[in-house]
């Protein structure tokens, strides 16, 4: 049963037209603020993610080939929501005060909010593997595109022999980005796929699993599976496979 001093306390504490507050710009928090604002009536809204553009993931592959430029696959968020009836603050929030039903942000800024919805996303763990925060490259921020876009330019303008590029984890991402860095690549690199599992796309039906293998056969990209990242270095990855490191 509800505590009616606390329900008081909680109510004074809150304005009532304090906003529903979404944390995080992402697909949950774009299209929650979104789905809110075409309600009838609805509370005031506010959209809190410390980037300016909304990144449209699954096109980040074609942002890497060129097929895309940056502006069609991440959009601003001003753009986005011109109209709309949701407030946009590009700012971060640093903690939640449930009690008083405040957010703070990292520019000092205290919000109240009436809701609050938590659509923050989530991170790339390295699985407390030696070297991987420090030597290897992500894929899922335009920064991430540009690092890849310069290394695939550097590589192919050297073009060493044997030269080598990794890409760890043959699930659907790794599969498209392998066969995308091949494509980029142009048989410069020798392209690997390393994934710990007995084969690519664990998921996915065996129709698809043989499309993929076909893609990536057609474009020479290497894969290895049973195969394990034990370390990171400025040069290279330690694996351990079947046959040891």
């Amino acid at each position: 049963m509800r505590n009616p001093e606390a329900a008081r306390s909680q109510a004074a504490v809150t304005p009532p037209t304090a906003p529903v507050v979404i944390v995080g710009g992402g697909f949950g928090g774009l299209y929650t603020a979104l789905a809110l604002a075409e309600r009838r009536q609805h509370p005031p809204i506010l959209l809190i993610e410390p980037n300016d553009r909304f990144l449209f993931l699954p096109l980040l592959y074609e942002l890497l080939s060129g097929e895309l430029r940056s502006w069609e696959i991440a959009p601003r968020y001003d753009s986005l929501l011109a109209g709309k009836g949701v407030a946009w603050l590009q700012d971060r929030v640093v903690r939640i005060d449930a009690q008083s039903s405040q957010v703070h942000t990292a520019s000092g800024r205290c919000l109240p909010f009436s809701r609050l919805v938590l659509a923050t996303g989530a991170q790339a763990n390295d699985f407390g593997i030696p070297g991987v925060a420090e030597y290897s490259l992500g894929f899922r921020t335009l920064a991430d595109v540009e690092r890849l876009q310069r290394l695939t330019k550097t590589l192919k303008q050297r073009a060493r022999p044997l030269q080598r590029l990794a890409v760890v984890g043959a699930g659907a991402s790794g599969v498209e980005l392998a066969c995308k860095l091949a494509d980029q690549l142009q048989g410069s690199t020798i392209v690997d796929l390393i994934e710990q599992g007995p084969g690519l796309l664990p998921q996915a039906k065996a129709f698809n699993r043989e499309q993929a293998e076909q893609a990536l056969q057609r474009r020479d990209v290497r894969l290895r599976t049973h195969t394990r990242v034990e370390a990171v270095q400025p040069g290279g990855l330690t694996l351990l496979g079947p046959a040891g490191s």
